[in-house]
Formats: structure tokens, sequence, C-alpha cells
């Protein structure tokens, strides 16, 4: 996903409805597992029953596989992703690590537009696509830095 097919479905009427975060996440899931098979990588869900996001189901399935496919990107050899789905009060959380989560680790709204700050291999620009994306559905990106120097990403919805 780019930031070019973010303004092309912002163009586009979306009527909202319910979308269950499991069924959404396993199509992503079986979209993507030839991309797993090649890179040695596992995918891990554990998502709350029931658990859904209001909006249409094409950009949020969009969004969730290039938000998995970033994941992905990092990932070494024999590593399994983690995906996380939470609802607590009015809010959707879905969290995606490979690494091991620290205490003193705390998750920052990813900086949208602060092209500056992101790595050469141009990472960036696809975690602003997906933040981008949820926005438009309520939401926003965030990112938990852990002393490992990897990263786990975290959707946060308002619903």
């Amino acid at each position: 996903m780019d930031l070019t097919s973010v303004s092309e479905m912002a163009k586009s009427p979306r009527t909202k409805r319910k979308v269950l975060l499991e069924g959404l996440m396993e199509e992503v899931i079986a979209e993507t597992l030839l991309n797993f098979r090649a890179r040695q990588v596992a995918v891990a869900t554990s998502i709350d029953k029931g658990a859904q996001l209001a909006g249409h189901a094409a950009p949020l399935k969009l969004m969730f596989k290039a938000m998995l496919l970033a994941v992905l990107s990092t990932c070494e050899k024999l590593d399994t992703i983690k995906i996380v789905g939470v609802v607590r009060k009015k809010h959707l959380s879905v969290a995606f690590d490979t690494g091991m989560k620290s205490k003193e680790s705390e998750f920052k709204t990813w900086p949208l537009g602060e092209l500056r700050s992101i790595a050469a291999n141009g990472e960036g620009i696809g975690l602003a696509a997906i933040d981008a994306m949820a926005r438009m559905h309520r939401g926003q990106l965030s990112v938990c830095h852990h002393q490992d120097k990897r990263d786990e990403y975290m959707l946060t919805f308002t619903h």
C-alpha cells in the first residue's frame, strides 16, 4: 500500500459496516501465506471473540495486509509474528509483534508526515500510508521500540 492508494480510497464513498476482526485477519493471513513460507516465518493470532471494526472491509483488509507485510519484512528466519486483538472499553487495539515485550517500553504515535525520520529502506512511507488509512477509520498507528532493536506496532481504533 502506498499514499496514492490511500488518497484514492479517501475519495471513494464508503459505507460503514461492522467487520469481524478475526475473519478479516484470517483472510489476510491466507492471502500472504506464500510470503510467510518464502521467509520461513510463522504467524500466530490471539483475537478477542467478537472484536469488530466499523468501516468498509476492502480498505481495512488492505491496511492489515500492508501492516502484516511491513512486519514480515523485518523478520528473521523462524520468527513468529504475533497478532493480538483486544477490545477495551471503546477501543480496539491490534498489536503486531516479533520481539520480546519489555515493561519499560511505551507506544509512541507514528509521526505521520515526518519523512526525515524514516529509514532509507522506505519502510516508513508504507507505515505512513497505514497510519493514514487507520485515521480514515477513526484509528491511529503507534510504535513501541524495544531494547533488542525490534519494534512492535499497534493499530488502535475508537468504536
